[in-house]
């Protein structure tokens, strides 16, 4: 394993980092992440997760719409769009299916 140059690595230390509430740190290994493999949804979720808990609300939305750029169905960043912008005072940008949307069975 190469920590410094494996996105799955560093995906994982930010979640580490996010849960000790260390969000600087927890943001550069995320972004270090994306930079290395920026088509993986989850990573741009995390991020927004990141920013959500530091309550920069418009970060959070434009992690979220990354995320949701790399894959239009992607279910956290789904929902923390819409917690994004029900923060910033725009709930009437939501719809029904984008709140708390639930992952489909296959």
């Amino acid at each position: 394993i190469r920590p410094k140059t494996d996105p799955a690595f560093l995906y994982a230390l930010a979640h580490v980092l996010h849960d000790r509430r260390d969000f600087d740190d927890a943001l550069d290994a995320v972004r270090e992440a994306i930079r290395l493999e920026p088509e993986d949804a989850d990573f741009h979720a995390l991020e927004a997760q990141i920013h959500l808990a530091n309550y920069r609300w418009a970060e959070a939305l434009s992690a979220a719409e990354r995320g949701l750029q790399v894959e239009a169905q992607h279910v956290a960043s789904t929902n923390l769009r819409a917690v994004a912008l029900v923060k910033l005072g725009r709930k009437g940008q939501t719809s029904n299916s984008d709140i708390y949307r639930k992952p489909q069975r296959e």
